[in-house]
C-alpha cells in the first residue's frame, strides 16, 4: 500500500496502474483547524506570493468585515505578502481600499515584472487549481517564473468530505458553478507533479469551525474525527528541477510487496466494513429504541385517555347512584305517605259508616214516631 507520504511519488510516475490502492490518511483526532488557521500559521514569518488573492468582488467587504479574507489575514501574518489576481476590476477595488502590492496578470500569458525580483519563501494557490480549465499548464507556467526553491500551498476542496456522501444519498450535487473538477489527495497530487512538483506533505482542514454542520450528532463526530472526510486539502509541495525526475517506493511488480499491500488493505477495509456493520446496526437499534420510545409514549397516552374515562365513568356511576337513592328514597317516601293517606282514607270511611248508620237510625226512630203518631 502507499502511504500518504509517498502520494506524491507516484503521482510523478508515467506508468498506470489499474488497481492503486492509496492510504489517504491514518489520522484520527477531534482537533479543529481550519484552512484560514493552517494557512496563517504556514505563512507566518515569510515572504508570501498570493496568487487570486482577490476573491469575488462582490464578496470582500462581507469577509473583510468577517475576519475571513485570506489576503488581509496573510498580510498580518506574513514578514511580506504580495498578490496576483486575474480579475481587474477586482485588483482596482482591493487598490481603493488601501491594499498596496497587487497586480493584475495572467501567469499563463505573462508575470510582473515587478514581482521579478522579489524572493518568495511561499507561494500560494487558495482555492484556484479546481477553477482552471488546463491546471497542468497553469502550474508549469508558474513553475517557469522562478529560478529558486521555494514551497508552494494548493488548497482545493476535498471530493471526499463527509457532506458529498450525504448529498448523493439525496440524489444532489453541492459544487461552486465555476468549479471544473473534484480533487482527492491523489489526483491534486498527480496534477502538481505534472505541472512540476513534488509534493511532500498533505493535510486535512475544515473550511470553517465545523460546529455548524457537525452539530450535536455523536455520528458526524465520529466521522469528522476522520481527517480525510474534512472538506478542505492543503497540499504543500517544493519545485523540482526535472519534472520527470522521480521514483516510486512500491514496485508491483514485487509479488510479496504487492500482497502484503493487498493483504493490509484487507484487514483495512474489513475494519471498515464491521465499523460500518456496527455504526448500521447501532443506527438500526437506535431507530427501534426511539420506535419503541414513540410506542411506549402513545401507550401511556391512550393509556391516560381510559383511565381518564375511567375515572369519568366512575364520577357518572357515582352520580347515577346517587340520583338513583334520590329517588330511590322519593319512593319510599311517596309510599309513606300512601300508607298514611290509606289509613287516613280507611279512618274517614269508618267514621263516615259510623255517621251514617247512626242517621239512618235516627231517621227509623223518628218515623216510627211519626207512624205511631197517625195511627
Amino acid at each position: 500500500m502507499i502511504s500518504k507520504n509517498d502520494i506524491g511519488l507516484l503521482a510523478a510516475e508515467t506508468v498506470v496502474y489499474d488497481d492503486c490502492f492509496i492510504e489517504t490518511s491514518n489520522d484520527m483526532d477531534s482537533g479543529v483547524t481550519t484552512r484560514l488557521e493552517r494557512l496563517l500559521a504556514l505563512a507566518k514569518g515569510k515572504r508570501v506570493l498570493h496568487i487570486g488573492c482577490c476573491d469575488h468582488i462582490g464578496l470582500i467587504d462581507e469577509k473583510i468585515a468577517k475576519r475571513t479574507w485570506l489576503h488581509g489575514l496573510l498580510l498580518e501574518s506574513a514578514e511580506e505578502c504580495l498578490g496576483i489576481d486575474i480579475d481587474s476590476e477586482a485588483v482596482d477595488y482591493v487598490k481603493s481600499l488601501g491594499y498596496g502590492g497587487v497586480y493584475c496578470c495572467d501567469i499563463l500569458e505573462d508575470f510582473p515584472e515587478e514581482l521579478k525580483g522579489h524572493h518568495f519563501d511561499l507561494v500560494i494557490l487558495g482555492e484556484i487549481v479546481e477553477h482552471l480549465d488546463s491546471p497542468v499548464e497553469f502550474l508549469r507556467a508558474l513553475h517557469s517564473c522562478f529560478d529558486y526553491n521555494y514551497e508552494l500551498i494548493v488548497t482545493v476542496p476535498n471530493a471526499f468530505t463527509v457532506e458529498n456522501f450525504i448529498n448523493v444519498l439525496g440524489h444532489f450535487e453541492r459544487v461552486n458553478s465555476d468549479h471544473r473538477a473534484w480533487y482527492t489527495a491523489y489526483t491534486i497530487s498527480k496534477v502538481l507533479s505534472r505541472g512540476g512538483y513534488r509534493v511532500r506533505a498533505i493535510d486535512y482542514a475544515f473550511r470553517s469551525k465545523p460546529n455548524g454542520y457537525v452539530g450535536s450528532s455523536e455520528l458526524m463526530k465520529r466521522l469528522y474525527a476522520h481527517a480525510e472526510y474534512r472538506d478542505v486539502l492543503i497540499v504543500r509541495a517544493d519545485a523540482i528541477a526535472d519534472k520527470c525526475q522521480t521514483s516510486v517506493h512500491w514496485d508491483p511488480s514485487d509479488n510479496g510487496a504487492f500482497l502484503n499491500a493487498r493483504e493490509e488493505i484487507n484487514v483495512v477495509l474489513n475494519c471498515q466494513l464491521q465499523m460500518a456493520t456496527v455504526h448500521a446496526k447501532y443506527e438500526e437499534m437506535t431507530a427501534d429504541r426511539d420506535k419503541g420510545y414513540a410506542e411506549a409514549a402513545e401507550a401511556w397516552r391512550r393509556y391516560n385517555e381510559v383511565v381518564a374515562d375511567r375515572d369519568k365513568g366512575y364520577a357518572e356511576a357515582a352520580e347515577a347512584w346517587r340520583r338513583y337513592n334520590e329517588v330511590v328514597a322519593a319512593r319510599d317516601e311517596c309510599k309513606r305517605q300512601l300508607a298514611e293517606l290509606s289509613e287516613e282514607r280507611n279512618r274517614f270511611s269508618q267514621q263516615l259508616e259510623e255517621i251514617t248508620c247512626s242517621r239512618s237510625w235516627r231517621l227509623l226512630c223518628h218515623l216510627k214516631k211519626l207512624i205511631g203518631k197517625g195511627r
